[in-house]
């Protein structure tokens, strides 16, 4: 399967985006494709966007989304994978993480929103997702 994790990136801290490479690091040992993150190392502002929405949203299976920390490109992401490609989607927030109630409250049948409080425990939940078929079905 095909997955893009996407999540703040714009000053976030270096253990919070080595956490974020371990968990893809897990997925493609579970035998997952994941996008690479083009985010703050490479490109201009528009090559960054056409990469995240035309591509990683685009063509990935499922959608990840990590929202411990703030972060409007985050949010972004979310509405494209929702409301522009049909993307079934998990985003993800540590359980003491301030997230806006836009993102908690969205109703979509491919949507879930869910609190983690280890890592151990984020990885299970992704996994569910993945593993979940029936949830997905567009209404």
């Amino acid at each position: 399967m095909k997955l893009y994790v996407g999540c703040s990136l714009t000053g976030a801290p270096e253990a919070f985006v080595r956490e974020v490479e371990k968990l893809k690091d897990d997925l493609r040992r579970d035998g997952h494709e994941v996008f690479d993150f083009l985010g703050l190392v490479a490109g201009t502002p528009k090559d960054v966007f056409e990469y995240d929405i035309r591509h990683c949203i685009a063509d990935c299976d499922r959608f990840i989304a990590l929202c411990d920390l703030p972060s409007t490109g985050l949010g972004c992401e979310i509405i494209a994978a929702l409301f522009i490609y049909g993307k079934p989607t998990l985003a993800l927030a540590q359980k003491n993480a301030i997230v806006t109630r836009l993102v908690v409250g969205i109703q979509s049948p491919i949507y879930r929103y869910q609190l983690w409080d280890t890592s151990r425990n984020r990885l299970q939940q992704v996994r569910e997702f993945l593993a979940t078929e029936q949830l997905f079905i567009a209404a």
